[in-house]
């Protein structure tokens, strides 16, 4: 029975310890997603060794994702690799592997640029880039946005780091609207109509809010002196919403379930470029075209 069961986007996963291998905490913000076990097998189970085990180097491999970091190499019959760049010597250190569908993985509570053993059964880039592969296989889709509630319906504000997705979250909220996440959020199409769920990433505001409601409006932000907001449909909502998505772009088949995703996302939901001064005036102006 796994010891550590959390549902992300309404899919349940699980960490479990290897034989003998000791049961860590997951990270503080992983706590509003805790849920009892059902009992119902989870759409992965991610089974945690020990710090000091390793894990097998495929010999043959070809690299799908590489940054000064972390990199993800696959094997020949689909398996992932995920190792962490290390110093002061430059290796390169294991700390996950997973099946090609990422319903199962190994990991190693190893993090850091001087690849520590870690206190915590998750770590990054571990848990994001497992979960996040298998979230999208699933019809989830995570986005670097902010997202926020008011009266039962949520909001979504996407952009890179630094464009003003913190700033949006806080006047927000300073008016009365729940924040779920500041920096990470996951859309799926629920029974016909687009669901706004709340994940465990969050930036520079650490407290977030487990929780999902129907979605009023994708908003797509520059900064501006002065608020301006226009309508956009079509193809072109659709790539504004993937060029904000946290998606494997290293594999052809993580494209194509993005790019289906993207155009059942938009196809239902109202999307908008807003330039915005930090001024609350712009959640009137929201609530107006979306709301």
């Amino acid at each position: 029975m796994p010891d550590h069961v959390f549902a992300l986007a309404g899919f349940t996963f699980a960490v479990t310890p290897a034989r003998g291998a000791p049961l860590l905490p997951l990270p503080e913000a992983y706590a509003p997603f805790l849920t009892p076990d059902s009992g119902e097998t989870p759409c992965a189970t991610l089974t945690l060794g020990a710090a000091e085990t390793s894990l097998a180097d495929p010999a043959e491999t070809t690299t799908d994702w590489a940054c000064e970091t972390w990199r993800l190499r696959r094997t020949a019959s689909g398996r992932s690799f995920l190792e962490i760049h290390t110093l002061p010597h430059g290796a390169w250190v294991g700390v996950a592997e997973a099946d090609p569908e990422f319903t199962r993985a190994n990991l190693r509570p190893v993090a850091g640029r001087l690849g520590a053993p870690s206190a915590l059964a998750l770590n990054y880039p571990s848990d994001q880039a497992l979960l996040t592969n298998r979230l999208l296989r699933l019809g989830a889709v995570v986005l670097h946005a902010c997202g926020v509630v008011v009266e039962g319906r949520g909001y979504v504000f996407c952009g890179r780091s630094g464009i003003g997705k913190t700033t949006m979250a806080r006047l927000w909220r300073d008016r009365g609207a729940t924040l779920l996440n500041d920096d990470r959020i996951i859309l799926r199409v629920l029974d016909g109509e687009v669901r706004l769920f709340s994940s465990p990433w969050h930036g520079e505001e650490r407290m977030v809010k487990a929780g999902n409601v129907p979605l009023a409006g994708f908003f797509h932000l520059t900064q501006a002196p002065e608020h301006r907001i226009t309508r956009i449909g079509g193809a072109l909502s659709g790539a504004r919403l993937v060029a904000t998505a946290i998606a494997p772009f290293y594999a052809a088949e993580g494209i194509a379930r993005l790019l289906e995703q993207a155009d059942a996302l938009t196809a239902r939901t109202p999307s908008f470029d807003l330039a915005f001064a930090p001024h609350p005036s712009v959640i009137d102006l929201c609530l107006r075209h979306a709301g």
